[in-house]
């Protein structure tokens, strides 16, 4: 059984967390071509002196293993540190390369872009925080422009959730989300719930935006 878009079978994703190389290999020739198309389109024109599409597309796909490699069919009401469950993430691994490639992309983008200003990258503030943050993989870093930081900043302003807003901001300043909950004085679990409502929000944004 292979890897469909709608969904991902659970020994497949057994097979990559056990290092299957044809389970990887496999993930590799369905989705390798596609986020390398990705950071290119988002890579643009610009000059890629940092990092070319092939780059993320080899980068983007060790991250993709990564969050294969912290889950658990076996339990699928886990959570990962990233914020996954299993169950979010059999519904389809594409979306989180998407995300991934395009990350890097604009990523990759934004520090040329910072070089030709004299290497002042730090010029880009909270977003830049945000990217180097050491889970920059989350999905709430893929807030990788202005608008799709306006967009979750207001979505918490209006969420019902309680605690959301404090809880954006900070994870927005590298603060893990076991951190969160020990200042906020929450469950972990809590705090990664209204993470995961931030996340489809953004997502649901994004995918309207594209």
């Amino acid at each position: 059984m292979g890897f469909d878009k709608e969904e991902t079978p659970p020994e497949r994703l057994t097979d990559i967390r056990n290092g299957n190389e044809d389970a990887i290999n496999e993930l590799w020739e369905r989705y390798g071509s596609r986020i390398q198309g990705i950071a290119s389109k988002y890579l643009g024109a610009a000059p890629r002196r940092i990092m070319n599409s092939e780059d993320i597309k080899n980068v983007a796909f060790m991250s993709l293993i990564g969050y294969v490699n912290e889950l658990d069919p076996s339990d699928p009401d886990g959570i990962s540190q990233k914020g996954f469950s299993y169950e979010e993430l059999k519904d389809g691994i594409w979306p989180i390369a998407f995300g991934i490639a395009k990350k890097k992309a604009l990523l990759a983008n934004r520090k040329e872009k910072a070089g030709k200003r004299g290497g002042d990258i730090e010029r880009s503030g909270i977003q830049e925080r945000v990217f180097e943050d050491d889970n920059s993989e989350e999905p709430w870093v893929l807030a990788s422009i202005e608008e799709q930081m306006q967009f979750l900043k207001a979505y918490a302003t209006k969420s019902a959730s309680g605690d959301i807003e404090q809880i954006l901001q900070l994870r927005i300043e590298g603060v893990s989300s076991k951190e969160i909950a020990r200042e906020l004085k929450l469950s972990e679990a809590s705090v990664c719930r209204r993470l995961k409502e931030l996340r489809k929000a953004l997502s649901e944004f994004s995918e309207s935006s594209d």
